[in-house]
């Protein structure tokens, strides 16, 4: 991101997670959120989004957040 925000004050790892994931929508243009939600369906290993959302730039928390938002939303799509 454009600045850093840390997340060590937060213990609790859910709300560590929903923290960053509301901070990198917060930052994205909703362009940008819509591509890398896109990139991160179709890609299947964390590093290649992680590299990708870089570009975008987000890092840290808000991308594992946001990949793990994206990944389960898709695992409950396919139940």
């Amino acid at each position: 991101m454009g600045y850093e925000i840390d997340y060590s004050h937060i213990s609790d790892r859910q709300v560590k997670m929903t923290e960053a994931l509301k901070d990198c929508y917060n930052y994205l243009s909703p362009k940008a959120a819509s591509t890398l939600y896109q990139a991160a369906m179709e890609l299947k290993r964390y590093d290649r989004f992680s590299f990708l959302a870089q570009f975008a730039g987000v890092s840290g928390p808000p991308v594992v957040a946001f990949w793990e938002d994206v990944k389960q939303t898709c695992q409950d799509m396919t139940q």
